[in-house]
């Protein structure tokens, strides 16, 4: 994969979006660039996408006073309960009890 074409994958994937949304801006197949981000990266396009979810979600988790419901479709989620587990799945605790302990914006992948 051209570097260019590489970067344009990681600035649509910021922007939180599926990994077919992905694929049609870029032009590729799902399957296509499955497997090209693989091979480059080692992790999956929705490892990818779940780490900047997560990402946002705690930068607006400790910047702002919007709740777990407002704060899920900006990251991507259409229902609070899914973004609920995947972010316990993600940090081991729930927004709610993240934001409570005063958790650091980044602290690492996903």
């Amino acid at each position: 994969m051209a570097e260019q074409r590489y970067r344009a994958v990681l600035a649509v994937i910021s922007d939180g979006r599926t990994i077919t949304d992905v694929a049609g801006a870029v032009g590729m197949s799902r399957g296509h660039l499955t497997t090209v981000v693989g091979r480059r990266t080692g992790r999956t396009v929705q490892q990818w996408i779940t780490e900047r979810r997560m990402r946002e979600a705690r930068r607006l988790l400790a910047d702002t006073d919007l709740t777990v419901t407002e704060i899920a479709p900006r990251v991507g989620y259409r229902e609070a309960g899914y973004f609920v587990r995947r972010f316990r799945t993600a940090h081991g605790v729930t927004p709610g009890a993240w934001r409570r302990a005063g958790r650091p914006t980044n602290p690492g992948p996903a």
